[in-house]
């Protein structure tokens, strides 16, 4: 059994490997820092947690973000939550935790009081609409990466019932064209592999 540090150490190597293939995404964290438009600004990242979200949490981090992690169980890599934690950002995610325990630590995140949500799938941005109101009165907004989360937003929209804006991050060409194509496509064989 591995310890704390064991994880955190191994997680730091697996960052520090990914982020050599992410020079925009420093390019762009450098040009926030010297603008210093994030600088004070609470970030609540609630994505798929490995390696590259840890990248740009600590971007957004690095540009004078606040920044909070939560991911749920089944999409947790243990070692990344562990070099976030040990590199001081507040994270919320345990691999392989139930939907009980995801859903105590998705309040938690959420009592951090982020002023800007990325999530995966609404169930951050529903979560908050259900059951922190003022969090909702005082957000900036939100990003929301996946189609299977936007098509809630949308009918929330249309109800009238969403209190914040939304970026669909889908809507973006370069992920609907590039991602969905390239990325899902590739995913998709390497998984078959993978399993076979």
């Amino acid at each position: 059994m591995t310890t704390f540090d064991e994880r955190a150490d191994a997680g730091a190597r697996r960052i520090a490997w990914a982020g050599r293939g992410m020079p925009v995404l420093r390019g762009i964290s450098a040009r926030l820092a010297a603008s210093g438009a994030l600088r004070g600004l609470r970030i609540g990242v609630g994505l798929v947690l490995e390696p590259k979200t840890a990248n740009l949490a600590f971007a957004l981090r690095d540009a004078g973000a606040e920044v909070s992690v939560f991911c749920s169980g089944h999409s947790t890599d243990q070692e990344t939550a562990d070099a976030l934690a040990a590199a001081g950002l507040a994270v919320f995610a345990e691999q392989g935790a139930d939907d009980e325990r995801d859903a105590e630590l998705a309040r938690a995140y959420l009592a951090t009081s982020p002023d800007i949500i990325l999530d995966d799938g609404a169930s951050i941005i529903r979560l908050a609409h259900r059951e922190f109101p003022d969090l909702v009165g005082r957000l900036l907004g939100a990003a929301e990466e996946t189609t299977s989360g936007v098509r809630p937003l949308r009918a929330m929209h249309a109800d009238d019932a969403l209190r914040i804006p939304v970026v669909a991050v889908n809507d973006a060409k370069t992920k609907y064209l590039f991602d969905n194509v390239y990325g899902t496509g590739q995913s998709c064989v390497m998984t078959l592999l993978d399993v076979t």
